[in-house]
């Protein structure tokens, strides 16, 4: 049975004060090294829960019979194996790339940043091409999805990241973490981060557009979305950066993080049944016209609590060395946003809809 609008709004809006709570009192910790290493295992585990959520179906295909448990039972196993999956990958990536130095920069954060959007965009907008259809096993095909991922974001990393910028004047700088790639590396994490929306607002749209001058037939989907994507983050960001000159860093949480995060909410808090009855493209207008309000309002409240929540006053901007907006960053994207992942997904509203139905 299909829950009414109201039902779906109850429930979204439940769960979003949920997860706020959650994302506040993790957000919360004394220490703020020991809040950063909480982000960067969160962000290392979110490619596996997309996987889990997309592909798998908020499924694990190898454990046979998950699919019939009950909740909180299905929610907690799915959430220990992500969470497990994010330690692995996360240890192995500081063993790896930072030649075991346990120094967390955020040279390490940008490619866990690069793997999720690589990631997405395999989902999103490659279809798990070219593993869907030719590898018969579901979890064959989630594995190497992974695996193509994590591949094609250390190239990134490689070819397009440059730190020397920061050589000795950063405290965080690694050697070892410098790729010394073709751009600096705030314009080429920014572009990459511009990318994701242009993804998730283009997929609001279903395959309206991303289907429309392909059919769907690969490898020719994946060549024009992809180009497609790169040219209209290209122009959007332009837009915002060198025609109304805002910072580069303020626009990044601003528009393209706060973009992401309200598709997700109007998503994931919806159960997808967000103007279901509505035709493509008012569909997807309309979800954009929500999704971008709804990601500026999450944006001015994480703003104006920040002091309550950290203790102190973070300053915003350049001449604050943009913490407040990188704290909103973290606490957005690198928390609650695999904690709407957990909830919707995982645990599908549970304990919301159980308390709800009594």
């Amino acid at each position: 049975m299909v829950p009414s609008i109201k039902q779906i709004l109850t429930h979204g809006i439940l769960a979003l004060l949920l997860v706020m709570a959650m994302a506040f009192s993790i957000a919360a910790i004394p220490n703020a090294m020991n809040y950063q290493w909480i982000v960067f295992f969160f962000m290392a585990a979110t490619p596996t829960q997309i996987i889990i959520g997309i592909l798998w179906q908020n499924n694990l295909p190898f454990i046979k019979g998950l699919d019939q448990k009950p909740q909180p039972y299905k929610g907690i196993i799915l959430t220990l194996i992500s969470a497990l999956s994010g330690l692995v990958i996360g240890s192995l990536t500081i063993l790896t790339l930072a030649k075991g130095n346990w120094i967390l920069s955020p040279q390490l954060s940008h490619y866990m940043i690069i793997v999720i959007i690589t990631t997405i965009w395999l989902a999103v907008v490659v279809n798990f091409w070219p593993f869907i259809g030719r590898v018969k096993n579901i979890v064959g095909v989630g594995i190497l999805t992974l695996i193509l991922a994590y591949t094609l974001a250390y190239l990134i990393w490689v070819l397009f990241f440059n730190y020397e910028s920061v050589a000795g004047l950063a405290p965080w700088y690694l050697d070892i973490l410098d790729p010394k790639g073709a751009f600096n590396f705030v314009n080429a994490i920014v572009f990459i981060i511009s990318c994701c929306p242009i993804i998730l607002y283009l997929a609001l749209f279903d395959s309206w557009i991303l289907d429309r001058w392909t059919g769907g037939k690969q490898p020719v989907k994946t060549i024009i979305n992809t180009l497609l994507v790169l040219v209209i983050t290209f122009a959007f960001q332009s837009f915002f950066v060198e025609v109304i000159k805002m910072d580069i860093m303020v626009y990044m949480v601003l528009v393209p993080i706060c973009m992401v995060f309200g598709v997700f909410l109007v998503n994931n808090m919806t159960q997808f049944l967000l103007f279901e009855k509505t035709s493509q493209p008012l569909k997807g207008l309309y979800k954009i016209i929500v999704a971008t309000s709804m990601g500026l309002l999450m944006y001015a409240i994480y703003y104006n609590l920040s002091p309550y929540i950290t203790g102190e006053d973070l300053a915003a901007g350049k001449t604050g060395s943009y913490r407040l907006d990188l704290w909103i960053a973290d606490i957005m994207l690198g928390i609650s946003f695999p904690l709407i992942l957990v909830l919707t997904g995982f645990f599908s509203f549970w304990p919301i809809k159980k308390r709800l139905k009594k």
